[in-house]
């Protein structure tokens, strides 16, 4: 719990005394590149409400694009069962969207949706709360923060925070397009979003979701070949300064038992690595029944050995496949 705190801070922190040597915006966010690993993202649900543009108010625009899907991170502090259990995705509805450029709160809704690893349809559910606050801490920035209800079989917060230099507020055109912001890919500004079931009362509770591509940020991978199969992991690690550094699995291919596959939803892919990904644990669902477990990767072979682990749906182990050879792709 408590280095989730610490991302925040982190990111927070950083962003605050950053930025001041390279007035230029970032560049827009690429296309990937043929044969770089990208999850596969769905369209929009059925649930999700249509964008309305006058439940919020304000001198300044909040541009919100086709891609503003974000997923639940992993927790280093949770297993890879507990992992299954805390996913979740969350779209902002494509629009434009006022904000005050003023010191204060206001009541606000942004549509929103999202879906849990307990089957659970979320969809905005009335009006939140939209603060602002301008020269934060005396740093020349300013922060929103969002808390928005959703209703499902429960009710959830979702709460938005986002960062960035003053004259952007001053000048009235703010935007986020589901792309990471962090100090891999924007030292400007910061992005963080977190999902409670009930309420959020403390950066401990709920989950914190971020960009499900990573697009930016160059893919790393690890293959791994063992008794009866072979995999190819592709995963995207940002940067940070003293927090584990955010990361999102975008999936992998192979075979088992000689039947190929190919997994890239998010849904059937999980990841938790150790402090600072030092030690890396994964799994693919490669179909109905039986998932391909791997635990223990790092990118310099070190102790302990990797090892591969047939798993049913609940991470039950199966059987143990021996690894016959593993190499390491470093970033791009």
């Amino acid at each position: 719990m408590r280095r989730r705190l610490l991302l925040l801070t982190a990111l927070v922190a950083f962003a605050g005394c950053v930025g001041d040597d390279d007035d230029s915006a970032p560049d827009p966010t690429p296309t990937p590149a043929p044969g770089d690993a990208a999850l596969d993202l769905p369209s929009p649900w059925a649930w999700c409400p249509a964008a309305d543009t006058a439940s919020t108010s304000g001198g300044a625009t909040l541009q919100v694009g086709d891609g503003a899907i974000y997923c639940a991170t992993f927790d280093e502090a949770r297993t890879l069962a507990e992992e299954a259990d805390a996913k979740a995705m969350i779209r902002l509805v494509a629009g434009s969207y006022a904000v005050p450029q003023e010191d204060g709160e206001i009541a606000a809704r942004l549509p929103a949706c999202g879906a849990t690893a307990a089957d659970d349809s979320l969809a905005s559910d009335g009006l939140g709360v939209l603060r602002t606050t301008t020269d934060l801490g005396g740093s020349g920035r300013y922060r929103l923060e969002l808390r928005q209800p959703l209703a499902g079989a429960s009710e959830h917060e979702l709460v938005l925070f986002l960062e960035g230099p003053d004259d952007e507020l001053t000048a009235g055109e703010l935007a986020i397009d589901g792309e990471h912001f962090g100090l891999a890919t924007d030292n400007e500004h910061v992005l963080a979003m977190q999902l409670c079931e009930g309420s959020c009362d403390s950066f401990a509770e709920g989950v914190w979701l971020d960009s499900c591509t990573f697009a930016r940020v160059p893919p790393e991978g690890h293959h791994v070949e063992f008794e009866g199969g072979s995999v190819d992991l592709q995963i995207r690690i940002g940067s940070a300064l003293l927090a584990t550094q955010p990361a999102v699995f975008v999936g992998g291919s192979g075979a088992l038992d000689g039947a190929p596959f190919e997994q890239r939803d998010y849904w059937e892919l999980l990841y938790n690595p150790e402090h600072h990904h030092f030690s890396r644990d994964f799994v693919l669902f490669v179909d109905d029944d039986r998932g391909v477990q791997l635990t223990g990767l790092d990118p310099w072979g070190d102790p302990p050995a990797t090892e591969v682990t047939i798993v049913d749906r609940a991470l039950t182990p199966l059987e143990t496949r021996a690894v016959s050879d593993e190499t390491y792709d470093g970033a791009r």
